[in-house]
């Protein structure tokens, strides 16, 4: 029974080490923890494609066969590509390529596409809702920041990877430290109080701080902070495991 729990300790270390390993590659301080977008302006506004045909393509038109062209036109879809490189700068290697799709009418769909390869896998981010209306949240973790390169985890990628977002603005950038947002975690609903180097400082989540119905909130009850070491925040490859709740509002 000892020698069991030794060998059985000894594995679970091992996968540990090994999972650890996967991750200390890609970071070694959390100066910045949240999500990127992987998308811009051009495709979200290409969504709407569907909503504003009538006024894009009007019915009715002198010529038919040149407004069917112009639906054709207006409902194709539109890509985005984003190339994940080996380090943060426009010469490095090319590990794949991050194909965002806009087509009119349905949700954001990428699909990353190894180096040399000609099919990719799917490539769902970590902070995702297919309503485009609201936020909108098409972001995935990233590890590190330097100016508009970013250093975004393995799985789908065979390993972590640089991408270049060339507009990353405000609404591209989801970041904890400024975002006091309500968190989703396996254990509760935190609210972010601040974050630095080495811990998020929250509180659990009140019914005042998700008040919708009418009239003012109830008071905050007594609470505690919580400081919870930013490496749990993560998976063994480096994905956030935590999502902001309340994408859509109340």
């Amino acid at each position: 029974m000892v020698m069991q729990r030794i060998i059985a300790f000894a594995l679970q270390v091992g996968v540990s080490l090994l999972q650890a390993n996967a991750f200390a590659g890609a970071t070694s301080q959390f100066e910045n923890v949240g999500w990127v977008g992987l998308y811009n302006d051009e495709l979200i506004e290409w969504l709407e494609n569907e909503n504003r045909l009538e006024t894009l393509c009007p019915h009715g038109a002198s010529d038919p066969a040149q407004e069917r062209a112009c639906r054709v036109e207006k409902l194709a879809n539109k890509e985005y590509v984003l190339y994940a490189r080996s380090a943060p700068h426009h010469t490095a290697a090319v590990v794949g390529a991050i194909v965002v799709r806009a087509t009119p009418g349905r949700p954001l769909h990428a699909h990353f596409i190894p180096n040399g390869a000609s099919r990719g896998s799917e490539f769902v981010p970590d902070l995702f809702d297919p309503d485009w209306g609201y936020g909108p949240y098409f972001h995935q973790t990233f590890l590190e920041r330097r100016g508009t390169w970013f250093l975004l985890p393995s799985e789908p990628l065979p390993r972590p990877a640089w991408v270049d977002i060339a507009r990353a603005d405000v609404r591209l950038l989801r970041d904890l430290r400024a975002s006091r947002s309500i968190i989703s975690t396996s254990k509760a609903d935190l609210v972010v109080l601040d974050v630095d180097n080495q811990y998020l400082h929250a509180r659990r989540s009140q019914q005042a701080d998700e008040w919708c119905n009418p009239g003012d909130p109830p008071s905050l009850s007594p609470w505690k902070a919580l400081h919870i070491p930013i490496s749990t925040l993560y998976g063994p490859t480096g994905h956030l495991l935590i999502d902001i709740k309340h994408k859509r509002g109340c």
